[in-house]
């Protein structure tokens, strides 16, 4: 059914245009898919109307939907990058405290050198946003000689890096304050964190999103970022906000940031990612990559339900939560997400010898509440 010269053929992008015009004239081809939603003007025209089928592309959940192999290699690449950037914050952590000489470059360049010392390490899977203070409010920042900032410990610092590996793709985000943090800046990073947990918790029908989940007037496209108004009702209630999406797809050594399907099902990994930003003074995210797996409940007149669980394992800064305005429930989820870091990645240090890293990671999973 789409056995198209499209899938056969890769073409200049200039090209393309011309192509479906020569395509058109072929009277084999009955009908062209094509997602309006997702394609421009120019192209979306020069498909005749009589030839135009309309629809989302069945390559978007092909790609989404992952494999058992596939499933496992994503699994096991977050693992790996969970230990190189642990092992990586502890001597940053450590050095910023002493007065050591980092800045936003040096840091961005020294988290992937450790991540290349992992089995299989390819690239970088985006360019990694290191921002400091002020630079960590601009969300999608990449630091520069010119803009290039000193680390220190008078704010907080924000990392979102990732890797592509042989078996996966990853992506994280953590924010840390090498000092001592304001009570604002405690405020909202637990409010950040009160969001992530709950998109990580929720528990849906298979192949859908709630629509209470939804922010209203919120399309979920294929091509867009989920922004979900569970998440965002801990940061309202500050009278807080984020301008960006909440949730991207993930591929398994493919785009970082694949599209976001209108539901999720198994075999699908995808981002959780809400932040908090003060122009001109610093900026929070926290971003786990999770994978949609099955929920028992105990009824099921709708079916199977799913769940998220997250592949990202990397602890949260404890001198950044303030533990008496989570929830039992959050306090919970918290502290086991923290005990199956320290097991399954402080395992894994250990094994590699990484010894000064395990013991900052266990500092930062001790129980909070």
């Amino acid at each position: 059914m789409y056995d198209a010269i499209f899938l056969r053929r890769i073409l200049e992008y200039e090209a393309i245009e011309d192509s479906i015009k020569a395509l058109m004239d072929d009277p084999s081809v009955s009908s062209v898919l094509i997602n309006p939603s997702a394609s421009s003007y120019s192209i979306y025209n020069a498909i005749p109307a009589t030839k135009r089928a309309e629809g989302p592309s069945p390559i978007v959940t092909l790609k989404a939907t992952k494999n058992l192999v596939e499933m496992q290699g994503m699994r096991n690449a977050h693992l790996k990058d969970a230990v190189a950037l642990c092992d990586f914050l502890a001597l940053l952590e450590k050095e910023v405290s002493m007065e050591g000489h980092w800045d936003e470059l040096s840091a961005a360049n020294a988290s992937q050198a450790f991540r290349r010392q992992q089995h299989h390490y390819v690239q970088p899977s985006f360019g990694t946003i290191s921002g400091f203070g002020p630079n960590g409010a601009i969300i999608h920042y990449e630091p520069s000689p010119e803009t290039n900032l000193p680390l220190d410990t008078s704010s907080l610092y924000l990392l979102d890096s990732g890797a592509q590996f042989m078996d996966g793709t990853t992506d994280v985000t953590r924010t840390v304050h090498f000092g001592t943090p304001t009570a604002q800046q405690v405020r909202a990073y637990t409010r950040v964190l009160q969001g992530q947990m709950e998109f990580a918790s929720i528990v849906f029908p298979a192949g859908t999103i709630p629509q209470r989940y939804r922010d209203t007037g919120q399309e979920v496209s294929e091509t867009g970022c989920v922004r979900l108004a569970s998440l965002l009702s801990y940061l309202y209630e500050d009278g807080l906000d984020y301008p960006h999406g909440t949730s991207h797809g993930v591929g398994m050594f493919l785009y970082v940031h694949e599209a976001t399907r209108p539901a999720f099902g198994i075999g699908e990994f995808v981002s959780d990612e809400p932040g908090f930003y003060v122009d001109g003074e610093y900026g929070i995210r926290l971003e786990n990559v999770v994978e949609v797996v099955e929920f028992v409940t105990p009824y099921n007149f709708s079916g199977t339900s799913m769940t998220f669980k997250e592949t990202t394992l990397v602890p949260y800064e404890p001198k950044l939560i303030d533990t008496t305005i989570l929830t039992q429930q959050q306090c919970g989820l918290l502290n086991g997400y923290h005990a199956r870091v320290r097991e399954e990645v402080g395992q894994e240090m250990v094994v590699q010898g990484l010894l000064q890293g395990y013991a900052w990671l266990l500092s930062k999973t001790e129980s909070l509440c």
